[in-house]
């Protein structure tokens, strides 16, 4: 874009012009997609060798064998939320040494990327989970992989089976439609998107309504609309 200023003429690109100038940035934008994946991948295995590096030191100074980190150490006979997908998966036998310190904090950059590249999609998040679903409308591991392969096509097979143990926080081997909404519903802030508002909103109303509307699920002590409800009670 040529922006108009006193003295000069502004000037337009042609209908042709502008095909092929959009024609060329594409191509550049393709060619910028191919170096970042492939400068992502340089920078995994550099990591990958600052690790074994590490633990080569910490092994020939005598020590014991190098801690996880806070959300993947000691996950054995660990209770928290955040260690429940670490048991998945070392009890499905694939929390292997060189994924091992790929954590909850991993995933979590992960989901952010992701979210990132849906709201340029144009789609709801309705519209993307429907896109990807299985027949019984939920996300199982094949249509979560192919999800995150046409979200993120350079994250490889074992990254993209070990996010899918962090996504399936009940261990169910299914995303549900909340769950999918707990992840990407949600803006840097950690606050509901209205999409996610909503739906939950709306399920509370019904469920609500089926005990009769809110002063009877509530309790008969809240007598009056100007009546207070604690947090506790909400």
């Amino acid at each position: 874009e040529q922006q108009q200023t006193p003295g000069r003429r502004r000037s337009m690109l042609s209908p042709e012009n502008q095909v092929m100038v959009i024609d060329a940035l594409k191509r550049q934008i393709s060619e910028l997609h191919d170096k970042l994946a492939a400068k992502c991948e340089e920078l995994e295995r550099a990591e990958e060798q600052v690790r074994r590096y590490q633990k080569a030191g910490r092994q020939a100074k005598g020590s014991e064998a190098p801690q996880r980190n806070q959300f993947m150490g000691g996950s054995a006979g660990c209770s928290a939320v955040c260690c429940q997908p670490v048991l998945r998966l070392d009890k499905a036998g694939i929390n292997t040494e060189r994924l091992s310190e790929l954590g909850a904090g991993w995933a979590g950059s992960v989901f952010s990327k992701l979210a990132a590249t849906l709201s340029q999609m144009n789609l709801t998040l309705a519209e993307t989970f429907k896109k990807f679903n299985n027949s019984q409308s939920r996300m199982d591991a094949p249509a979560f992989r192919a999800f995150i392969k046409h979200c993120i096509p350079s994250l490889i097979e074992d990254r993209i089976t070990r996010l899918f143990y962090f996504a399936d926080f009940d261990g169910s081997g299914n995303l549900s439609f909340i769950e999918f909404l707990r992840i990407f519903g949600c803006d840097v802030n950690g606050f509901m998107g209205e999409e996610y508002f909503e739906f939950v909103m709306s399920r509370l109303w019904s469920a609500v309504g089926k005990r009769g509307g809110f002063t009877s699920a509530f309790g008969g002590e809240e007598h009056h609309f100007c009546a207070y409800l604690g947090q506790h009670k909400v």
